[in-house]
């Protein structure tokens, strides 16, 4: 089975990155600053991405959590990393407001954590039902484009399976607690379209009536709350993911041949009291295998289905800002 799928804005991709270099200012001087980024308990943090965003420079930290970017007198670092919160950071004078920047976990335990949900953002404290969040950067490590398919066990008390694995029509079925999922909403919007998970932020599954009762009797079961990622303001940077591999089914069928499915439906037939419907010929014809066309014995298992399927995934994510709108565009190519 072969599945191709393209989801691609070149044009729009070519004029943005060009504009990103064209904002460029190459008579300003460069300032060299130098930092280390912690987590709030302390620990240093290893390959993150460091971006200015305006001198558009690029930088990751090394294994100590340190760093060393060029920047602009007034600056911004935006760093990001997994797990973590997008952090904006202020230079000004060319300076940074501390040599150790600290860089805050996404914990549901924070009571002060920032959870996007009911038309806007809630202290965690404040949310008086049960939700739980994904980010996309998570689902993305899931070889599938499919957020239905890579939520599948990353979240207690949600449901995702196939109700439709034909090829280029895929279908899921998705419950929360048993029940099934009163309502999507994109970005505050009530609607049946599901993002690709390079296109996700993160995904807040409110799982009852106090998570999602703002979104009214329909989302009583629970609502899947799916926040797509947006640039930021001078922030520009391209990200490109390869990622090739092989899938294995769970488990395949277990079939009998012909001759042998013949002799047991014989066996249920003489249970019934009911006369054979494959004679002694018959499954000797079957047994000999010289007679295919009277007779046939095709394992079809075998000769249609694989043991393994090879995928390539790409991805590529072009983010930031013209002047004062933030803009992204995600493109991805998945092959089978």
């Amino acid at each position: 089975m072969k599945k191709f799928k393209v989801l691609a804005f070149l044009n729009i991709t070519l004029l943005f990155i060009s504009a990103s270099f064209a904002q460029d200012n190459l008579n300003e001087k460069l300032y060299t600053v130098s930092g280390k980024v912690i987590n709030d308990i302390g620990n240093e943090l290893q390959g993150l991405i460091v971006v200015a965003g305006n001198s558009k420079k690029t930088q990751f930290t090394d294994t100590n959590g340190n760093f060393t970017i060029s920047v602009y007198e007034d600056d911004y670092l935006i760093i990001t990393g997994l797990d973590l919160n997008k952090t904006q950071f202020i230079i000004q004078e060319g300076a940074l407001p501390s040599e150790t920047l600290v860089m805050k976990e996404w914990s549901l335990t924070d009571p002060e954590q920032k959870i996007n949900i009911a038309f806007g953002q809630l202290d965690f404290e404040r949310v008086t039902g049960s939700v739980e969040r994904i980010t996309g950067d998570e689902l993305s490590e899931y070889p599938t484009i499919f957020i239905q398919e890579a939520l599948a066990g990353r979240l207690s008390g949600f449901t995702s399976s196939y109700s439709n694995n034909s090829p280029v029509r895929e279908n899921f079925g998705t419950t929360i607690r048993g029940e099934g999922v009163g309502e999507f909403w994109v970005d505050g919007i009530q609607s049946s379209l599901v993002l690709t998970t390079p296109e996700v932020e993160d995904i807040i599954v409110a799982k009852d009536y106090g998570a999602s009762f703002l979104y009214g009797g329909f989302s009583s079961p629970g609502a899947m709350i799916i926040n797509s990622k947006k640039g930021l303001a001078g922030d520009k940077s391209i990200k490109v993911r390869v990622r090739s591999g092989a899938r294995l089914p769970n488990f395949l069928p277990k079939t009998l041949d012909a001759q042998n499915y013949a002799t047991i439906y014989n066996k249920a037939l003489a249970n019934d009291g009911l006369s054979p419907q494959y004679s002694a010929d018959d499954i000797a014809g079957y047994t000999s295998d010289t007679d295919k066309l009277n007779y046939p014995n095709h394992d079809f298992q075998n000769e249609l289905l694989n043991t393994f399927a090879g995928y390539t995934n790409l991805t590529a994510d072009f983010s930031g800002g013209i002047g004062s709108g933030p803009l992204f565009f995600p493109s991805w190519i998945l092959y089978y």
